[in-house]
Formats: structure tokens, sequence, C-alpha cells
């Protein structure tokens, strides 16, 4: 059985905007998904929501995120935060965004609204 996550891809139209919008701090840009469940098989359901909006930021130690709302909570069902990793440092990987969230984030002062792609991305296998 093939495992990996389920996810939101990022419209890569709007990803050219956003990132002009948030520059990437750290030189390995990322700006790919937002994680829903992972671990999961191929057959796991997707998830349903179309729309999504980036409501804050955070960037610390190599990592940089966006938080986003989905369905009115930046919560994920797991518990943790809704993000788009957005760019890391040499030695930084993308799971180092939940420690980073963790500690907190900003706020924007106006939200901005994103397409969301519901997607099954097969996991890597670890080298």
């Amino acid at each position: 059985m093939i495992k990996g996550y389920t996810c939101w891809l990022v419209d890569m139209t709007e990803r050219e905007a956003l990132l002009k919008q948030f520059p990437p701090e750290y030189k390995n840009v990322v700006a790919h998904h937002i994680t829903l469940d992972y671990a999961v098989l191929q057959d796991h359901q997707l998830p349903t929501a179309l729309f999504g909006r980036i409501v804050g930021d955070s960037y610390d130690k190599g990592v940089q995120a966006l938080v986003v709302e989905i369905e009115g909570t930046t919560r994920r069902p797991d518990g943790e935060t809704y993000h788009i990793t957005w760019s890391l440092d040499d030695g930084r990987f993308p799971e180092n965004s939940k420690q980073l969230l963790k500690k907190g984030w900003f706020p924007l002062e106006e939200p901005i609204e994103i397409k969301l792609t519901p997607a099954f991305v097969m996991s890597r296998p670890k080298v």
C-alpha cells in the first residue's frame, strides 16, 4: 500500500504573486502545500475545502511559514496549525514549521484568500 499525506496544493499562479508579497527569508523555497492528514493510505478521503485564507506568518532559526485558516479555523484536526512551509535554511526541514508555530505567529492586518486544490502526495522514502 502506498502511504503519503492529504493536503491542499498552493495554486501555482497565486504562488508567484505570494512569493512577491512574502519574500522568502531563507534560500530553500518550499511554498507547496498545506497538510491535512499524514501517514495515510492513497485511498484516504481528500479534503473538501476549495478556499483558505493566509492569516499570519512566522520565521525564526531557518524556518519560515505562513499560517492558513481553512473553514474558519487555523487548527488541524490533530491540533497542529494549518500552514504553508514557505522557506527553509540548509539543514532545516518542512516538519520544523510545526515547532516554529507552537512558539506563536504574527497575524496579518488583512487576510489573503487563496485557492486550494485537494490532493494526495506520496511520501518520499527516508534516506
